[in-house]
């Protein structure tokens, strides 16, 4: 028997043996051995054409591993929501055979996911110049200072014969962030075995569709069924829609209520017309390939939701020191604050000529927007579209100090059109100026051609992915940067 396979009947008898049912005549668990090809190891293929609104599975609570279903649970009532669901996986896959989700770890095709923060300290290095980087040694250093501070906890009753070491709790923080789904206002976040073993695909998230849980053992996918471009190139074309989803039941299942909720059961359902034969996806999120890599290891060739950052610092120059403190005065109006900042803050700046040698230095403290999110999927004109906050902001930059004491605070009208900004040399070099500092961020900046090649080469690993991480600014943002 294939490897893969027994782990596929390892889970398909835990899951009946805790009440998980699914339509078998609809779709199997499958194989990368099996005649559908598939992301990864393990995933689901339809057996039969689908219908928007089929309900494929039902998942009872009681079978989701929760803050409040562990073993654990009494431990874990005054501790941090995320905390508490790592310490959670981590006392039940250290129990072993007397955790009730024994049987669901076995069946894992691997004990852990690689995210970066397990790769060695050459294999993060890697990552300098990514927005990955710094996240990734500050996610490390908090995991460790948890496991200190929970150590106690984490050998008491019922874990008193048992050992964790700081690499278990690791592992189990991998487990958090890449397969946990939101239940309800009670379990809050948990693993949701069966809902898990949907791969991933990039795909779009219907208006109001709220989205559950992650996907698994996704490897670096195609998530782009149009015409075939260059790995980590400019998107073109349409985005797939989303395909199922993970709600709570409409009603009971065999008139049998666990857990918590109108039904104490979870349904996956389809959300639009599938045909058969094929794989199943899941998604749960429009991310970027930083945070696919950081939360769940992998990252995809082709990313409608691939982002970069471009540091405000970047585009300011001196010569633009009153047009920055204009920005910070009105920031609200503009709309451009920082994400996370207090909204109603309002700033008491004046319209007063700088201080000689004053520039934008200090803004950000003050929740001026400090970093755009450059995206590659195109607009009509066939290139990336540019986010509402940087034409903005290079619009407030490009306009004359004449011009900017006109506006009405209240009834701001900022030119921000392309046009203008194409047509502006002040626009235009401060933006150029912005992506080769930003582009000079990567210790080895190489180009298009040379950063796939370097990748196709590489073997399978954080060398492969780090590489792919770096691979978006070169294809797309340095040619930006010679026509903005």
């Amino acid at each position: 028997m294939d490897p893969h396979e027994r782990h596929v009947e390892i889970l398909k008898v835990w899951l009946a043996e805790n009440g998980v049912s699914w339509d078998e005549k609809a779709i199997e668990l499958t194989t990368a051995s099996g005649d559908v090809p598939l992301v990864g190891g393990m995933g689901v293929r339809s057996s039969r054409p689908l219908r928007a609104g089929e309900v494929l599975a039902t998942i009872p609570k009681s079978a989701v591993l929760s803050i409040r279903n562990t073993q654990l649970a009494p431990q874990l009532s005054d501790l941090d929501l995320d905390v508490a669901l790592r310490c959670a996986i981590c006392a039940e896959r250290a129990l072993g055979e007397k955790s009730q989700w024994h049987g669901y770890f076995r069946s894992l095709l691997r004990s852990n996911e690689p995210l970066p923060y397990l790769w060695s300290c050459p294999e993060r290095q890697l990552l300098l110049g990514t927005d990955a980087y710094a996240t990734v040694e500050e996610t490390l250093e908090l995991l460790r200072e948890e496991f200190r501070e929970h150590q106690q906890l984490l050998h008491s009753p019922p874990l008193h014969e048992v050992t964790i070491t700081e690499e278990d709790y690791l592992h189990a923080a991998t487990l958090a962030s890449s397969r946990a789904f939101t239940v309800d206002d009670f379990h809050l976040e948990a693993l949701v075995p069966f809902a898990d073993v949907f791969n991933h695909r990039c795909q779009r998230v219907p208006k109001g569709e709220a989205i559950q849980g992650t996907a698994q053992r996704r490897s670096e996918a195609t998530c782009q069924d149009v015409a075939e471009v260059a790995p980590f190139g400019l998107w073109r074309g349409r985005i797939p829609k989303m395909q199922i989803a993970l709600a709570e039941a409409t009603q009971e299942v065999n008139q049998v209520r666990s857990g918590t909720g109108p039904t104490g059961q979870l349904m996956i359902y389809v959300l639009q017309d599938l045909a058969a034969n094929v794989e199943i996806f899941n998604t749960y999120g429009e991310f970027s390939n930083d945070k696919l890599l950081q939360d769940y290891g992998f990252i995809l060739e082709q990313n409608a939701f691939n982002t970069v950052t471009l540091p405000r610092r970047g585009l300011e120059s001196p010569r633009c020191a009153w047009q920055l403190r204009w920005a910070e005065k009105h920031q609200k109006q503009l709309e451009l604050l920082q994400e996370g900042s207090d909204e109603e803050m309002e700033s008491e700046g004046s319209e007063e000529e700088p201080e000689e040698g004053a520039g934008a230095a200090g803004l950000g403290s003050h929740g001026l927007v400090s970093f755009f999110e450059l995206g590659i999927a195109t607009s009509g004109a066939g290139r990336p579209a540019w986010p509402r906050q940087l034409r903005r902001f290079l619009a407030v930059l490009a306009t004359p100090r004449r011009q900017l004491k006109k506006l009405s605070a209240a009834g701001l009208r900022v030119r921000q059109r392309k046009s203008f900004l194409l047509g502006s040399p002040v626009a235009r070099a401060l933006l150029r100026r912005g992506l080769r500092a930003r582009w000079a961020e990567y210790p080895d900046p190489c180009t298009a051609e040379q950063d796939r090649a370097h990748w196709r080469s590489a073997g399978e690993g954080p060398v492969r992915e780090a590489l792919g991480r770096k691979k978006f600014w070169s294809v797309s943002s340095k040619s930006s940067a010679a026509r903005p």
